[in-house]
């Protein structure tokens, strides 16, 4: 038995021995820090709002939001899919992060939508907000709007209502 314990002894400990000598000839051993992979970088976050409050509809603009197929009086589940539609990657493109903040009121709703790290070449995130009139269930769309982040520029950190260059 205790030739036995030795054996097993001996074996871990040439083992620890073997596993703190230097690599490739060198004088140390290897850095942690070497293993350690890169820290990925820090993509930015659409923030949603808490009230209806913190939303300023100025920074907002309806002509920014031409190019879509939104229309005043479409039903709100139309309106929604036309949003989500022009977020969709295209086959092949990168997955893009998308939110939405749904306000119900008396009367209506107010929708925030929002994607970010869009693969355009000039828009980096965009921001839509849809509000609906009517009875749930049957509600239309009585405004919007469309705000966006640039990946260049003078200002790409904050929502614009200019198009991107």
């Amino acid at each position: 038995m205790r030739v036995a314990f030795r054996y097993i002894f001996t074996a871990v400990c040439l083992s620890m021995l073997l596993a703190c000598t230097p690599v490739n000839g060198g004088t140390s051993a290897p850095s942690l820090e070497a293993s350690v992979p890169p820290t990925p970088p820090v993509t930015p976050t659409v923030s949603k709002p808490q009230t209806i409050d913190d939303i300023d509809f100025t920074q907002y603009s309806r002509e920014l939001a031409s190019h879509t197929d939104l229309k005043e009086g479409q039903s709100r589940i139309r309106a929604i899919d036309v949003v989500r539609l022009l977020f969709a990657p295209e086959e092949g493109a990168n997955i893009i992060k998308t939110t939405s903040s749904t306000f119900e009121l008396d009367g209506g709703a107010l929708m925030l939508l929002s994607a970010d790290g869009m693969a355009d070449d000039s828009v980096r995130a965009q921001e839509f907000y849809l509000i609906f009139e009517g009875d749930k269930g049957a509600q239309k769309l009585a405004d919007y709007g469309l705000r966006v982040k640039c990946w260049r520029g003078s200002n790409i950190k904050n929502w614009q209502k200019e198009r991107c260059s």
